[in-house]
């Protein structure tokens, strides 16, 4: 054997390890995807020929039937067992989005045609993508649970502190484990069934956060459709209205503590709960991800929105230009004729922040100016939309929560005028009071 020859053994024999751990960006995953069921759409063609007349058919169908190892779910089923949870009082959060919706799939879909393989990728990284934005959240989690363990414990020793907070903080390392095991399972299942989907090895896929396309707004011609992606929004809503408040009272308890009147533990379970809530709202956003998808994949756009033929704010189903309710002083039988009513000049988005650090929000105002010299708080009227579904969560009355760094473009559309601004999402500081050289601090 030549010495050439031997060198191209060896660079052949290495070759997937040097790829091993590499980000893996939506675009490739789905063209590997793609190639693959075209590859054994040609081996069951071959194995279907050489089968003979007369089962030749059937061999070739289940030589080449694949399906893709995640379940369709029913969103109306969740979007109503959030409805009976909201009616008995249950935030919709936590265990309830933990397990399947009521009415589920039994059986995870043929992959058929081009359309089911887009569809099975988008929704396998979508979640891996997913899986990996909560994992960076819950593993300082976990540290600061240990920490708080470790605090609570010297100040009841010391009998500073009641038993029952030493209690709670048990309780919130027993829910960040609970958590920690789901989302490791999670992620071992689906680096698995996406990496048999797409042909590497399982620790290969690396879920890229920007690569994914934006999902526009209105993913459905389907009026069932809309309303249940309208009734998910909308929980998603709740979920960051709760969210916001666990981080203000996060900062009465770092404003007390700065007074003496609350403990380095009180500061640090607060932390906990307000990223526990956080993670929460990214399930929830990765639901109403997984949701349009799902419902992409029902039309005829899904191939053009995984192509990146699509615009990334999609609803560009405006009404026209619709004047406000004049204010009639004049008798309405009256002959004379009436003054034109005034139309929208420009629409002003409030307040004009260049940067939001990730884990904050802010609530956006729409301010519509009319050609008479009037304007109008159109905030919670308008169609707010946003550039991204990973990078922040908008609301739709325009309040903004940053999820992971990047630009983001917020967009609000008011009877047919539409403004849009753009902001940087930062990375989140470190509390001073949860630096390393204030571990053993109490007031």
């Amino acid at each position: 054997m030549t010495l050439s020859r031997l060198w191209l053994l060896v660079l052949v024999s290495l070759a997937p390890f040097r790829l091993q751990g590499a980000p893996l960006t939506f675009g490739q995953a789905l063209e590997l995807a793609l190639n693959r069921k075209a590859n054994t759409a040609q081996t069951a063609s071959g194995a279907g020929q050489s089968a003979g007349a007369g089962n030749g058919k059937r061999a070739g169908h289940s030589a080449g039937e694949r399906f893709c190892p995640v379940h369709l779910e029913d969103y109306a089923g969740l979007a109503a067992q959030l409805a009976s949870a909201n009616e008995m009082g249950l935030p919709p959060g936590g265990p309830l989005l933990s397990a399947s919706p009521a009415g589920s799939s039994a059986g995870a879909f043929a992959l058929q045609s081009r359309r089911s393989v887009i569809l099975c990728t988008a929704l396998l990284y979508a979640k891996l993508q997913g899986i990996q934005a909560q994992e960076r959240v819950l593993g300082p989690q976990q540290d600061l649970v240990l920490r708080l363990i470790d605090i609570e414990s010297r100040r009841v020793s010391a009998e500073v502190d009641p038993p029952l907070l030493l209690t709670q903080a048990k309780l919130l390392r027993a829910r960040t484990r609970m958590e920690s095991g789901s989302l490791s399972t999670s992620e071992r299942d689906t680096r698995i069934a996406l990496s048999t989907l797409i042909g590497l090895p399982p620790d290969q896929p690396e879920a890229v956060e920007s690569s994914i396309p934006p999902l526009p707004e209105d993913s459905t011609t389907s009026l069932e459709n809309r309303e249940v992606l309208r009734r998910l929004v909308a929980y998603r809503d709740i979920v960051q209205l709760d969210y916001v408040s666990d981080f203000m009272t996060r900062l009465k308890v770092t404003h007390d503590m700065a007074l003496g009147k609350a403990s380095i533990g009180s500061l640090v379970a607060a932390h906990i709960s307000e990223e526990m809530q956080f993670i929460a709202l990214l399930q929830f956003n990765d639901r109403i991800r997984a949701a349009k998808v799902q419902f992409m994949g029902a039309s005829g756009d899904l191939e053009n929105w995984a192509f990146g033929r699509q615009s990334p704010i999609a609803n560009q189903s405006s009404a026209p230009p619709q004047a406000p309710a004049s204010d009639s002083s004049a008798s309405s039988g009256s002959s004379a004729p009436s003054a034109p009513a005034p139309s929208i000049l420009s629409i002003l988005i409030s307040p004009a922040i260049r940067e939001l650090q990730v884990g904050r929000s802010q609530q956006y105002s729409a301010i519509a100016t009319y050609t008479s010299g009037g304007i109008r708080d159109a905030t919670t009227d308008a169609v707010w939309s946003c550039s991204t579904d990973t990078g922040a969560v908008l609301s739709s009355t325009g309040l903004l929560t940053g999820l992971s760094p990047g630009v983001v473009t917020v967009q609000v559309e008011f009877q047919g005028i539409q403004q849009s601004r753009k902001l940087s999402v930062t990375g989140q500081p470190v509390d001073e009071y949860l630096a390393p050289d204030r571990r053993d601090a109490t007031p």
